[in-house]
């Protein structure tokens, strides 16, 4: 489907710059399916009742909890991965020398 829409030249010469004149309708497209993807999801999380329960959550209650939380995770997957990568990245690789 066609629409017309006024645009600043600038702004179209922007566009031009980053996707080419043959890209635009694909980039505005693409832009504006991202834009409308963010509004949604601000609009359901400004939703009463929130669409979570944050008191199920306490790791996440503060920035410093869910910093905590992320390293944890990442200490666990990393140890994870240690033990079940073959060589070079687990522990069953062959060390230098050997």
């Amino acid at each position: 489907m066609r629409a017309h829409v006024v645009l600043p030249q600038e702004l179209i010469d922007e566009i031009d710059k980053v996707a080419g004149k043959r890209g635009r309708s694909k980039f505005i497209e693409e832009t504006l399916r991202e834009r409308l993807r963010r509004e949604k999801l601000l609009r359901l999380l400004r939703e009463e009742p929130p669409p979570i329960d944050w008191s199920q959550y306490p790791e996440w209650s503060t920035p410093e909890k869910v910093s905590q939380w992320v390293h944890d995770n990442r200490q666990r997957d990393d140890e994870h991965s240690r033990k079940q990568l073959p060589p070079p990245w687990g522990d069953r690789a062959i060390s230098p020398g050997q």
